[in-house]
């Protein structure tokens, strides 16, 4: 039985690791041969029923993984998904409402200016309503006068030539 365990000593001596110190250098191939094989290895993962207790050998930290924690996962993936259609849209509708605030400037300046040209036209209307009412009273006046003095020519005998 000595026999036994001085073999298997052996075989565990000539298996294992040299220490960091005294190990030689590691080229690429090897170095990442040996990290593919560190993150396929599990150190330790512990069954219970549904759940899985996993050892993470990049973190060092236990991980439970159970269905309902992979469901919230998901449904975590899912609102992360609807956040961001979410903030993809408030952008397309913040741009949108900046178009939409550059048009209705545009139109309420058109329809100040708009506004600004009917009174100046309201302004120039009385003016010229104004300006036509003196000429029509100056008009009726001469009219009047020319009347009178049809009358006069009449009555002195003056032909007219009508």
């Amino acid at each position: 039985m000595s026999s036994l365990l001085a073999g298997l000593k052996k075989k565990r001596k000539s298996t294992a690791a040299p220490p960091l110190s005294s190990a030689p250098p590691l080229n690429i191939d090897q170095s990442a041969r040996l990290e593919t094989e560190r993150a396929a290895l599990t150190p330790c993962t512990i069954n219970l029923s549904d759940n899985v207790l996993n050892l993470a050998s990049e973190s060092g930290l236990w991980e439970l993984k159970t269905t309902e924690s992979d469901r919230l996962r998901s449904e975590i993936k899912s609102l992360q998904s609807q956040l961001s259609s979410a903030n993809s849209e408030i952008t397309t509708l913040k741009s949108s409402s900046t178009n939409n605030s550059a048009l209705q400037n545009t139109s309420l300046f058109k329809s100040e200016l708009l506004l600004d040209m009917l009174a100046v036209s309201q302004a120039d209307n009385k003016k010229s309503e104004a300006k036509y009412e003196k000429e029509r009273v100056k008009g009726d006046e001469w009219r009047k006068e020319v009347e009178r003095l049809y009358k006069l020519c009449e009555k002195k005998g003056v032909d007219t030539g009508n």
